[in-house]
């Protein structure tokens, strides 16, 4: 059982180290915080693997989503953002990766204005550079969500 791992990566956001996901991690059922309706997923995971045994498996769980997807809904994605930042507070480059999912968001909701705000302050690479130019594009950018989908 291991007891720091995946509460290091995802205080971290560092999506490039086996990001967990919850539906992958078995936590011992033993004064695990329960979920508040105001919580956010990333704050919960968060409480629930600081100082806990628990096991990664592999995913096992399909997600169908329904009408609603919550991961587009506005008010969900400001809470989340919002929420994030103050947790990674400090490590910049955390909240570059923080701020670039923000941008890509707005991306694929078509708010160009402020994708390219939070693109201006999310990491240096080559998408990041490719996103915002298209984001001047209109047809182009549409494209770029249908043949990618792209995910914030």
């Amino acid at each position: 059982m291991q007891t720091s791992y995946i509460h290091d990566v995802l205080k971290r956001w560092d999506k490039t180290e086996n990001w967990p996901y919850m539906s992958s991690i078995l936590i011992l059922n033993k004064d695990v915080p329960l979920f508040e309706d105001w919580q956010l997923d990333y704050e919960w995971l968060l409480r629930a693997t600081k100082n806990r045994h628990y096991v990664e498996v592999g995913p096992c769980v399909i997600r169908w989503v329904e009408e609603t997807n919550l991961s587009l809904n506005e008010e969900y994605r400001r809470r989340d953002y919002y929420g994030v930042m103050t947790i990674v507070d400090g490590d910049v480059s955390a909240m570059r990766r923080v701020t670039g999912s923000r941008a890509r968001y707005h991306y694929k909701r078509g708010n160009m204005k402020i994708a390219r705000f939070h693109f201006l302050q999310a990491q240096r690479d080559w998408k990041t550079v490719l996103y915002f130019i298209s984001s001047y594009l209109p047809k182009l950018s549409k494209w770029i969500v249908r043949k990618y989908g792209v995910s914030g």
